[in-house]
C-alpha cells in the first residue's frame, strides 16, 4: 500500500488480501441497495498513453468517492504479462 497525502493506492493482491470478492460482492449490493446508482457516476475517460491505454473511471456515492485507473498494455501478452494492469 502506498499512501500520498489523502490518496491511498493497492495492487490487485493486496486489494484481494483485503476485500476477498465474496465480501466485494456483498458490499457493492449493499451500496446499491442503499440507493448507490451507477448510471449518475461521472463519465469514464480513456487516454491513449504509450502503446496502449489509461481507462480512469470515477464513481461517487453519499458519503465516499473514488476512482478506478487500469491501463491496457496491447504488447504485455506477447511478453508473457497479462494486458490489464
Amino acid at each position: 500500500m502506498r499512501r500520498h497525502q489523502h490518496t491511498v493506492s493497492f495492487s490487485a493482491d493486496e486489494l484481494v488480501r483485503r476485500v476477498p470478492p465474496s465480501r466485494a460482492r456483498e458490499l457493492i449490493r449493499s451500496a446499491l441497495a442503499a440507493g448507490l446508482d451507477p448510471s449518475s457516476d461521472p463519465p469514464r475517460t480513456i487516454l491513449e498513453a504509450g502503446t496502449g491505454h489509461l481507462l480512469l473511471m470515477p464513481s461517487a456515492g453519499a458519503t465516499a468517492v473514488g476512482t478506478k485507473v487500469l491501463s491496457l498494455a496491447r504488447d504485455n501478452p506477447a511478453r508473457g504479462l497479462p494486458s490489464i494492469q
